[in-house]
């Protein structure tokens, strides 16, 4: 929402999906996703139980190719 959005502009960082309509989360194919991460810092709120990058790649094994 407008509130997470704000948190993120006022740490310096960007919502990659900003422009989207609606509200809380965006359902993504993994290549939408992966496409993204590629150039990301971090990834909030990837899932649940996702602790590292290893429990990330361990949803899809192209996930292992983020930095």
């Amino acid at each position: 929402g407008a509130a997470e959005h704000r948190l993120l502009a006022d740490a310096g960082s960007a919502y990659l999906w900003a422009d989207s309509p609606g509200t809380g989360s965006v359902a993504l194919t993994v290549e939408a996703a992966y496409e993204k991460a590629l150039n990301a810092q971090v990834w909030l709120n990837p899932g649940y139980g996702i602790r590292k990058l290893s429990d990330v790649a361990a949803l899809d094994k192209r996930f292992a190719s983020l930095p």
